[in-house]
């Protein structure tokens, strides 16, 4: 098939220390899983020109404007001239910029929305009225979106329920994703080989419990005095002050690094060098609806991880297959960090369990048949129901 991938990210080259690039994460994998099968080709919305790199593509095209109308013009353009050579669309999450997917919809083309990060119900914008109205405009495109289309790819079992709630008819397909890294690099951060390191990888945002394990770290500081803690990723200045002065009232300032602007391949090879990995969600609704892809990667690398038990962590993790933990219990955290880094027979073991976990559930190669077999059984339905 030929398939037509919408997505909006930043330049990963230009991000800064603060923002996050899920958004080409995602949809980088997502070729990657496809491209062996279909031709695949890439349009993102941004509001000024730039050339994306996501290999596998056929083709690549910056749709630019600064203003959501004029994105949306030019989209519908895109849209009417590419109608006869694109045989399915995949939207990336049903936010603002992608409402003119609708067109290729009623225009008889199948739409697959990947639903992978729940914006509009959650508090994530603070302000007066118009933060209200701006998160009210987001409910009211999400809403559309989700009732008109008719098939979906989700991140998460709470999503999926999210979507048959609003759509009781739409077909829904859980993809959490998938990771295979093109090259790996030495860390960029100098490591001690006397010293064992706890890595907290992803936003620094409260929600996402990176000052838990400053406080849990600060419990065990003098029975484990070797583990340190790395905090690695994009986040507001304020947050990184805010963790800064936790580490420092909590006496372990000299025990916990910051780093931001790290390569995707300097970040795999430091996940190749750490002793062990958390996810320390706390239990917050942004955390309930979405699913950390960044567990992958964890899973990838082949190390024992500690995760909150939130959301579908569990589903991932059970059985013993990591450690789940209650979110925000800083004392059961501490016990978890301390029994992980004095046992290590038990960090082995954890890691080859992850290491399967990955292989099995993960990789390109075990996720690629059902995503092909659901966006077949979405184009063969659709080619049923309006003949080209």
């Amino acid at each position: 098939m030929r398939i037509g991938i919408l997505a909006s990210f930043r330049n990963p080259e230009q991000r800064g220390s603060w923002a996050s690039i899920a958004g080409y994460r995602r949809t980088s994998q997502l070729v990657q899983v496809l491209a062996p099968l279909h031709e695949i080709h890439l349009y993102v919305i941004a509001k000024s020109p730039w050339e994306p790199v996501v290999p596998g593509c056929s083709s690549i095209t910056v749709v630019a404007n600064p203003h959501l109308l004029g994105q949306w013009l030019k989209l519908i353009a895109a849209f009417v001239r590419s109608r006869h050579e694109i045989d399915l669309w995949i939207a990336y999450n049903p936010s603002k910029g992608k409402l003119p997917i609708l067109l290729p919809h009623y225009l008889g083309i199948p739409v697959v929305i990947d639903y992978c990060d729940k914006q509009a119900a959650i508090d994530h914008w603070m302000g007066g009225v118009r933060s209200r109205i701006y998160l009210g405009f987001l409910s009211v495109v999400e809403r559309l979106l989700l009732r008109r289309i008719k098939a979906f790819i989700v991140i998460s079992n709470r999503l999926k329920n999210e979507v048959l709630r609003v759509n009781p008819e739409a077909r829904c397909l859980l993809y959490r994703g998938s990771f295979d890294p093109p090259s790996i690099a030495e860390p960029g951060i100098e490591l001690s080989e006397t010293c064992q390191y706890i890595l907290y990888l992803g936003s620094l945002y409260e929600f996402n419990g990176p000052g838990l394990l400053i406080q849990a770290l600060a419990r065990i500081a003098d029975s484990v005095p070797a583990l340190c803690l790395l905090m690695v990723g994009p986040g507001p200045e304020q947050e990184r002050l805010r963790l800064r002065a936790l580490a420092a009232q909590e006496n372990v300032i000299d025990r916990v690094g910051f780093h931001s602007g790290l390569s995707d391949a300097q970040v795999c090879g430091l996940l190749r060098h750490v002793d062990m990995l958390a996810v320390p969600y706390l239990d917050h609704p942004r955390n309930r609806f979405n699913f950390p892809t960044k567990l992958i990667e964890y899973l990838w690398a082949g190390k024992p991880v500690l995760a909150s038990r939130v959301g579908d962590i569990p589903q991932v993790l059970g059985d013993g297959r990591g450690i789940l933990l209650a979110p925000g219990d800083v004392e059961e955290w501490a016990c978890a960090m301390r029994n992980l880094a004095t046992h290590g027979e038990l960090r082995t073991c954890l890691g080859r369990q992850s290491l399967v976990l990955f292989q099995e559930q993960f990789s390109p190669d075990s996720v690629r048949g059902p995503i092909d077999e659901f966006l077949t059984s979405v184009y063969a339905q659709s080619s049923e129901a309006y003949p080209r």
